[in-house]
């Protein structure tokens, strides 16, 4: 079950959009402060899905994408597990070479860090006929189609959370997401 409550915007959030309020969205044992928006193109919010297991970007009720996604990590496994995890669940064909690499420093906790999900070769930016690629890496994996990153806490071993901030600025505050 989703709770929501308006909340006060993050400090360095900028103006809200006329239309707009933050708010607190929790579900599965995490927290995020996100945008709820009445705007022309629809109501826009981030909402938990429990068959999904994860925060959903929705507009008038239909998904738009997932946003955050807690996985569990086993005992002893590492954030480096969650690629043998990602195979087992159909997300990443079982014979990709893709591995999890520091990514850049965003704005967490001190005993946190980002995690991206790449292909251990380079491959090309663009196809031969000049299209940009599908992810090489699945829908968990770095993209030019967006930003999306792992985040692992020390104080939390055994989880490794999934952040797709998408294209465009996110309608939720990356820094707030926390568990239970």
């Amino acid at each position: 079950m989703t709770d929501r409550a308006t909340v006060a915007p993050p400090p360095d959030a900028g103006l809200v959009a006329a239309g707009c309020r933050w708010e607190r969205v929790t579900g599965g044992g995490l927290e995020v402060r996100s945008q709820a928006c009445d705007l022309t193109t629809g109501q826009w919010r981030v909402v938990w899905e429990p068959q999904r297991q994860g925060f959903e970007l929705r507009v008038d009720e239909r998904v738009h994408e997932l946003v955050i996604q807690p996985w569990s990590l086993p005992p002893d496994g590492g954030p480096d597990s969650i690629v043998a995890t990602l195979k087992a669940a159909g997300h990443l064909p079982t014979a990709s070479d893709c591995q999890l690499v520091p990514a850049k420093r965003r704005p967490l906790p001190r005993l946190a860090t980002t995690f991206i999900l790449a292909p251990a070769k380079p491959v090309p930016a663009v196809t031969p006929s000049g299209e940009i690629p599908e992810p090489p890496c699945g829908p968990y994996g770095a993209s030019t189609h967006g930003v999306r990153y792992f985040v692992f806490d020390l104080r939390r071993p055994d989880r490794l959370i999934f952040v797709n901030e998408g294209q465009d600025q996110p309608m939720f505050d990356p820094s707030s997401i926390v568990g239970h």
